[in-house]
Order: C-alpha cells, then structure tokens, then sequence
C-alpha cells in the first residue's frame, strides 16, 4: 500500500475513533458522519464480508496493543488480524528468548487499566492466535443473521457492517458477550429509542386530553339544556376542535406503535373519537346551518393555528385491508390494465411509441451533458434514515401482528383443554344451587332465562332468586302490554310527551353512538397500560397474562351456551318429577314466543345476476366504461389556503364563500373517514349521497379520484353522457344499476362518480341532448339509494357546473349534503402558482412576483392555472432559467386568453345554494323566522288543547 494512501486510511480510521463531537452537531449528523469515514476506511463496495471483518478485528487488535509492540507490527504491514497476531506472538518470543508460545501478557486498555479476558477462558490459558480467531468467527457469523432479513440493496450497501464498528468500540470481554440478534436491531434500536419515547408520551398526554373530554361530555350530572344556539355551537365547536386533535396524535400512535395488543386499544379508541367527531359535525350543521364553520375564537383559546384543523387522512385505510379484499382489489386491478390493452389497442402502441421516443431523447441529453444520469440522484442523508426507520416499523408490525395471532390461537385451545371442564362444572353447580334457592323461596322450580335475554348469566348477577323471578314476570308484563289499547292510554301518552316537552326545553346534545366505547377504552387503556413499567420489554411484544384474561371470557360464554342447553333439559326432567308438570306446556309457550318475535318478513331484493360471478360482472362493467381506474391524486394536492376573514365577514351579517381549505376539510370528514372504516361507517350518520356544485376547473373530479384513492375505493361512472347507448330501456337501465350497486356492495368500499349531475334532473331538456336521454336513471336510482344500508360502504358522489338548469327538489331529494366549491381566493392563488410552478420544474427568484401573479388572476380556477403554467414552463424553458430566470410577464398573456369566472356566476350558484334546505334554514336563522316559529308551536298546541275542550 503506497505511503500516502495508508496515512489517509490512518487518519479518517483515527477520526472515526475519536470520541469528542463537533460542536453544534446532532446525533444524526455524528451517525453520517461516522458511516462515510467508514465507507473511505473500509471501502465496502471493494471488498467482501470476510474481509471487512478482518479488516475491523484487526484494527480493534492494534488498538489493544501496547505502544512498542503496536509499533512494530505496523512497520510490518500485516494485511489481516491472524497474520498481526502471529507477528505478536513472535515479538514476544524474541523478548523473552523463548521457541515455544507462552501465554500472552495482560494488556492494559485504553478505557482504563482493567485486564483484557475472555468470559470462556482467561488470556493466560488462551493464546493470542486462538483469541482472534474467535473474535473472527464470531463477528462472521453475527454478521450473516444480521444481514439474513436485509433486502437486496441493503446487503450491497452492507447496511448493518456501521454497527459492527460500533460494537468493536466495546470492550473486548464484552464484545464476546452480545448475542448474535442485538447486531440486527442495534442500529434501529439506537435510532428509534426517542422516537418510542415520544410516542409513549404522545399516548398518555393523549389519553389524559381523552378522559378530560369524556369527563366533560358524560358529567356525573346531565348539564341543563342550552336556550342560546350561540353558547351552544361554541360548546360543539369547541369539542370538535379537542376531539380533533386527540385524533391527530392517535393516528400517529397508531401508525407507529408496534406493540400488537396496545395497538388493539388505539384502533378502537380511534374509531370511536373519529365516529364522536363525524357526530359533533352533523350537529353543528344542524344548529349553525351551514356546512362550513369559522372557530377562530376557538383555536385562539385553545392556542392553536388553522393546520390543526387539517383532517388528516389515517394510512391503514388502505394497509390494514383483509386478504380477500386485496385478492379482489388485485383482479379488478388486472381487468382493468387488460381491458387498455385489448380494447384500444392503437391508443396503447401510441402510448408505447411516445414513450420509447422519451426514453430516447433522455439518454440523448444524458450523452449531451444537458439532464444528469438518474444514477446520480441520490436521497438526502435524513430521508434515508426516515425510510429504513418506517420500513423497519412496518416489518416489526406484521412480525408481531403474526406472533400475537399465533400466541392468541394456542393460549385459547391450552385454556380450553385445561380449564373448560372445571369451568362447565362450576357453572352447573352454581345454576343447581339456583334452581334449589328458588324452589325454597318460591316453592316451585323457576323458568329457566332465554338465550336472547342471557341465558345463565342472568343466574350469576348479585341478586337473590325472588328478585330475579320478579324480573322476569315484569318483563313478560311489558311485553304482554307492550301494545297500547283504548283512548285513555293515548291520552295518558300525550299527557306525558307533553310534560316532557315542557321539561325539556332548550338545546341539548344528541345521544352518541360512540362515548359508550369512548369511555371503556380509554379505561381499560388507563387500568393497565398507563402504570405499567415496560422498561423489561423493550421489543414491546404482546403480554400472555392479558391474552389469557380475555380468552377466559370467550371460553366461559362458549361454555355458558352448552351448559344452558344441558341445564334446560335437567330443570325440564326435575319439574316433571318433582313438581309434576308436562313439557307439552313448555313446548307450546316456546312456540307461542317464537312466533311472537318473527314479525313481518321483509321483501328481498331480487338477484338478477344470481348466476354470475363477480369476475365476469366485472369484466362487463369494465367493458362498458362504467368501472374505471381512478387517478392517482392525493387529497393533499387540492391545494388551497384557510379563510382567515370567515368569522369577521359572519359577525357582520356577510356570509362568506368557503374556502378550497374548508372543502378539503368538509370532502376528508365526510367521504373519507366513513368509507374507510367499516365500525364507523355503521354506526356514524349515515352519508349516502353528495354533490359537489361550482364552476368547471375548480377541482369537482379531482376531488372524486382523490376520495378513491386515499380509501382505495372503486370508481364506478354512472354519468348520463357514460351511460347514454348502454343497457337501452327500462329494463337495461334496472339490469345496469343492479349490476353496479352489487359489484359496488361486493368491492366496498366504492364510489360512484355521476358527472354533470344536473342532466339527470333538467328542467327542460335541450334539443342537442335529446337523443342520449339523460333523464333516464331519474325515477331508478333514488330507489337504489334507497337500498344503501350502513353497512354498505357505498358512496355517491355527484359533480355539477350548472346547478340552475336542474329541478332543485328532485336534486336535492337525491343529494343529502351539498357543497358548494367557490373560485380560489387570493390565499388559494398564492399556493397554487408557488407550488404548481415548483412542481412542474420552475425555479421562484426574486425576478418572479406571486404575489403581482396572485392578484392579476383574481377569478380564475386552479385548472386555469394549471394550462398555464403547462403552456409557460416547456423543457426548453427550465435549460434556460439559469440565463433567464421566470417572470410575472410570461404568465399574463397565456392567463389573458383564457375566459375567467365571473363575480356573477359565483354570485348566481350562491344565490342557487339559498335556495337548499340548508340554505334556506340559514337564511331563516339569519332573520331571526325560526326562533319566531319555534316560540309560536307551543302556543299553537294550548290554542287547540283550549278549543278540545
């Protein structure tokens, strides 16, 4: 090795050593900084694994040696540790004058003056050479099951080799200690640590928020009804805006959090705050009328900023779905790319010509110097280690995920076989002694209770027999006059609404679905895991007694069902012996109850395509144009600013237009966070239909993809001018809508898209559309709506620019939620041009004005925008902003052909949205007519009471 060369590997391998820090430099930047002095001392890309290995043993063995003998082994230039220990051996043979290997002396470390020992063996029964070939094997063989779980690329970049560096600063007798696993996790350990840490915190400062908001919500006494809707919203507003941000950090928790059973307990308080806050939502719609909301007053109180109002979009929507989801998901997947293939196949070997043309025009610039190889680009050091952080999340997760199901399975079949046959005979002596209890007290044997009021488990409540013979007559009671007969019992009924009216005047809370769930959660999660000390299970795997604890309670009602059979027949044997009844009357009760419960039977939708199968219903639709591949678009590039002037403009009687911030918000909570979670779905208010009303170019379709994809949701398109020539008649268009809502049920979840909504309701159809009918669906798809039920993650989502022309009664019949999407306001348009013109490859300098390019454009849409900027900013365009940097002048001309929204289009759809129920609710709100008719309805009801008499 020439001389140079060596001082430059002895200085970066002495820098890597060092132990004092830079000042100023954190420990991520140390962490880089260590690994490219590794990657200029060790060259990984040059050598193999046995041969960094030994390049790190020996250099470890020289950092051991004393001075003199260090120095005379360098001069010699062993190539690898055995050949440095064998110099060793030989210096010190020629010291002390001896042939024969003798043992090694007790080198002192640098750390301090403790000896240098083996935990098998001491150094003096143990030579040198033995020692480092130890140490060699040993470090190999770490290496390789470090390295065993590694992808490709990670094993040719030699990933896991920094941490063998950082374990050969260990001291030699505890370097022999470590086990061959802590290699593979040292490095994500090292770095995930405080991030664990803050997640923890991130958990119980969540978990505190939660049990305060609870504890306001369900008060020990119920609060008074609220006469003033103003002190009302601020207190909805208010627990909106908490509840929001508890679901921020849960989603986070969620999302990071590898423990298997804690991760159980976030899911399901997060689908509870998530359905809590969809409810607060609906009422404070209900009490402001208005979709939209300003709470300015409310995040200044609460010392927060308007990104805390974003809703953010949970990533195991689309992560956490079922096997056969994803099967199903995949082979719509694979129709659909088929299908572009074979049914055009000239746009797809246009498709491939343009793109062989791309590639050969890159590697022509390439060779030409004027675009970089991709090669070259390479991530930034911190985003990185941000990937292999949440790779390593991801792989922790499903390995833990997998061990906790496993563990759960055999716990339950070991309970099972060793504790399932004492249990059933605790359970039979306990109802015996009951069965006793009540032939004491009572003098007969008792009714034994039915499966759907129990069973046996109304037996073990804390009540003594008569009490719980007493229940079940008043139940038989109240379901015997559970029809109420004669006016008197009407009158008594209104009697008795009308006391409750007079009680319960004011605005109150509606009943929630979800603080039932809420609080047993957030209790459990505070019984176990807030006090328990984890310092033991850093790997955070799942804890077996809390398994078992659950599991006991599954198998005690498993057992409770056979020995509620078994017992029924014993009690049925012990009256006919002892009190000497017949089972005949048992038998007929038993029928006369059963009969009892089956009330009307509900007529089932017919199953036309009862035959198929969902491939070929599919592929049909596919076929049709009606099932289509949505867009890759994000939610979070529907650009848009919050509206600062929202809660100014409404103290002053002005009702402000929304902003693009505002829809995103309003779209997220409504579409999104339903459609991506089943328990949500189910029991929050149920949204089937909505229509997105604005001008063309603000961002209607977008919005539809990006619904899709942030839920990984089908897109079914039912748009008359899609639809027109498909399935004709009445009887095609039944068959079309069946086909869709079944594949739509079976998909779920799924959206299905109706562009230009307000064809389907015209007014007065144009001669120009006569032709493709589009009023065909009108009378059948409100009654399939009709069929959504809340399990059916099914959504409609409507998208219209010229609401006017529609007959507003039936559009709003078909549409439950409106929203009305306005022009980008002038906050919009400065992130619009800002992002669009960085997106697309063009550099912001001070040449460039936005905020000039903002206010010019007042009116036009993001669609606008974005032609322009296409139009401006060409390949030959971003070569030349080096010379020529961008200015406000070359988006102006290009903007000045293009024909704006005007002030009175927006004011027209507004106009059009008072017209709405909720627009008119707000209107009547606004002037005061709804607190005029609310006050005169109590007075109406005296008047008529008056004239009853």
């Amino acid at each position: 090795m020439p001389q140079r060369e060596r001082v430059q590997r002895e200085r970066e391998e002495r820098m890597g050593r060092s132990t004092t820090v830079p000042p100023g430099e954190n420990p991520a930047e140390t962490y880089h900084r260590l690994k490219g002095l590794y990657r200029r001392w060790i060259r990984p890309e040059e050598h193999t694994k046995e041969e960094i290995g030994d390049a790190i043993i020996l250099e470890q063995f020289l950092r051991v040696l004393p001075g003199d003998i260090r120095t005379w082994v360098m001069e010699h230039e062993p190539k690898e540790g055995l050949a440095a220990a064998k110099l060793t051996q030989q210096y010190i043979n020629a010291r002390k004058g001896a042939r024969q290997p003798t043992p090694p002396p007790r080198f002192p470390r640098r750390e301090g003056p403790t000896e240098w020992e083996s935990p098998a063996k001491s150094a003096s029964d143990q030579s040198i050479v033995q020692y480092v070939l130890e140490m060699r094997e040993r470090l190999v063989k770490y290496q390789e099951e470090a390295t065993h779980n590694l992808t490709e690329a990670q094993r040719s970049q030699k990933t896991c080799v920094p941490a063998l560096i950082l374990i050969s600063c260990l001291p030699i007798g505890q370097l022999l200690l470590i086990r061959p696993h802590h290699i593979s996790t040292i490095c994500f350990g090292l770095r995930t640590f405080r991030f664990r840490m803050a997640i923890s915190h991130i958990l119980l400062s969540r978990s505190s928020e939660l049990t305060q908001l609870l504890a306001s919500e369900v008060p020990p006494e119920p609060l008074r009804p609220e006469k003033d809707r103003v002190v009302f919203f601020q207190r909805l507003a208010v627990f909106y805006v908490r509840y929001l941000q508890v679901f921020r950090n849960l989603e986070v928790a969620y999302d990071q959090v590898v423990h298997p059973q804690k991760r159980v307990l976030i899911r399901t308080n997060l689908d509870g705050v998530i359905g809590r806050l969809l409810e607060l939502k609906n009422e404070m719609v209900e009490k402001e009328y208005s979709e939209y909301h300003y709470m300015d007053d409310v995040l200044h109180d609460l010392k927060l900023t308007p990104e805390n109002l974003e809703i953010p979009i949970p990533q195991h929507f689309i992560s956490e779905y079922s096997k056969d989801v994803k099967e199903r998901k995949e082979m719509v997947t694979n129709i659909l790319k088929t299908m572009a293939i074979t049914e055009r196949p000239q746009f797809w070997r246009g498709f491939v010509e343009r793109k062989k043309t791309q590639i050969a025009r890159e590697q022509e610039e390439i060779l030409l110097g004027m675009a970089m190889d991709p090669k070259y680009y390479t991530k930034l050091p911190t985003e990185i280690t941000a990937l292999e952080n949440e790779a390593q999340t991801r792989i922790k997760q499903k390995e833990y995920e997998e061990d906790y199901q496993k563990s759960i399975v055999a716990v339950k079949s070991q309970l099972k076989h060793v504790e399932g046959q004492d249990i059933s005979q605790t359970m039979k002596d306990q109802i015996r002694q009951w069965f006793f209890e009540c032939r004491d007290a009572t003098g007969t044997f008792p009714d034994y209770p039915d499966d759907e009021e129990g069973g046996s488990a109304l037996i073990f409540t804390e009540k003594n027999p008569q009490q719980l013979m007493e229940e079940i007559a008043a139940k038989e009671e109240e379901e015997a006059n559970a029809k109420p007969k004669g006016k008197e019992e009407k009158g008594k009924k209104d009697k008795g609404k009308a006391v409750e009216d007079e009680e319960e005047e004011g605005l109150k809370m509606l009943p929630s679905a979800f603080l039932a769930d809420l609080v047993v959660g957030n209790k459990m999660y505070d019984d176990y895991w807030r006090s328990r000390d984890e310092s033991k299970n850093y790997i955070q795997k799942h804890v077996v007694e809390l398994i078992k604890e659950e599991k006991r309670r599954e198998i005690e009602a498993e057992v409770r069902l056979q020995v509620d059979e078994q017992m029924r027949q014993e009690l049925a044997e012990w009256k006919l012996s002892v009190d000497k009844e017949k089972l005949v009357k048992a038998k007929a009760n038993a029928k006369k109850k059963k009969g009892s419960k089956s009330g009307k039977k509900k007529k089932k939708e017919k199953d036309l395509t009862a035959d198929r199968t969902l491939e070929s219903l599919c592929k049909e639709l596919a076929e049709q144009g009606l099932l289509k591949q949505p867009d890759d678009v994000k939610m979070k590039d529907f650009l848009g600013d919050y509206s600062y002037l929202g809660t100014t403009l409404r103290q002053n009687d002005i009702e402000p237009m929304p902003s693009l911030s505002d829809v995103r918000q309003v779209l997220s909570l409504y579409a999104i966070l339903p459609l991506g979670s089943q328990f949500v779905h189910e029991r929050a208010p149920l949204i089937k239909a909505i229509l997105l009303a604005g001008p063309a170019g603000v961002g209607k379709k977008m919005l539809v993809h990006a619904v899709c994809q942030e839920t990984g949701a089908n897109l079914f398109d039912l748009s008359p001018l899609n639809t027109a020539g498909k399935y004709p008649g009445k009887s095609g268009a039944a068959m079309m809508l069946h086909m869709v809502f079944k594949v739509a049920r079976l998909l779920q979840p799924s959206v299905i898209w109706i562009g230009d909504a307000e064809k389907m309701f015209y007014k007065k159809v144009p001669k120009e559309e006569r032709e493709l009918d589009p009023k065909r669906l009108k009378k059948d798809l409100p009654k399939a709506l009709k069929l959504i039920k809340g399990e059916d993650r099914v959504l409609i989502i409507g998208t219209t620019n010229d609401p006017l022309s529609a007959d507003i009664k039936g559009l709003c019949k078909m549409y439950s939620k409106i929203l009305l999407i306005p022009r980008p306001d002038y906050g919009s348009r400065f992130i619009l041009w800002k992002q669009l013109i960085q997106k697309h490859g063009g550099k912001l300098t001070k040449a460039l004005n936005l905020s000039s390019l903002s206010k010019i454009s007042d009116g036009f849409t993001a669609g606008h925008i974005v032609k322009v900027i296409q139009t401006v900013i060409t390949k030959r365009r971003i070569l030349q902003q080096a010379q020529v940097p961008l200015t406000a002048m070359e988006f102006i001309e290009p903007l000045a052909k293009i024909e704006p929204v005007f002030q009175e289009e927006e004011e027209a759809l507004k106009g059009w949205y008072a017209k709405t129920p909720l627009g008119k609710k707000r209107i009547k709100a606004a002037t005061g007519q709804d607190e005029e008719e609310a006050s005169a309805k109590p007075a109406k009801g005296k008047d008529a009471k008056k004239k009853g008499k």
